[in-house]
């Protein structure tokens, strides 16, 4: 029984539909998002960029969904605003611990295994803080 391509290609689109409906990239965005490091804030920053994604399912493998906050601080402002994204994020209740150029830690942020860096360049006056799924 021959198939035609017509049926070939809507079954090959009704896959990629289903594969797409099954795509946890929103929802884990979403669970990142209930977190109170997913909107934090420096009142001193000037400039305050923020980029995140759910992440992407490629071959059968989910990248990590995150959000990152961009923060450009005044000069010598970065040393200061690392030990206030740290204190918010221990206020949050994320474990640190205090590498030498800035904090890591993790949580469990609505059942998802997560990780937060915090870190800056002096020099630059850019400091920032990631957090992201652990799911990758």
């Amino acid at each position: 029984m021959a198939t035609s391509r017509r049926t070939i290609v809507i079954a090959v689109v009704i896959a990629a539909l289903a594969l797409t409906a099954c795509n946890p990239e929103e929802a884990r965005l979403e669970t990142l998002r209930t977190d109170p490091m997913a909107d934090v804030h420096l009142p001193d920053a000037v400039d305050v960029k923020v980029a995140e994604t759910g992440g992407n399912l490629r071959f059968g493998v989910t990248s990590s969904a995150f959000i990152r906050h961009g923060f450009t601080m005044p000069p010598g402002g970065v040393p200061d605003a690392i030990e206030d994204l740290a204190e918010q994020a221990r206020a949050a209740g994320w474990d640190l611990h205090d590498p030498a150029s800035g904090y890591g830690g993790s949580k469990i942020v609505g059942g998802l295994s997560s990780s937060i860096g915090i870190g800056g360049l002096p020099d630059s006056n850019d400091a920032w803080v990631e957090i992201s799924t652990n799911d990758s």
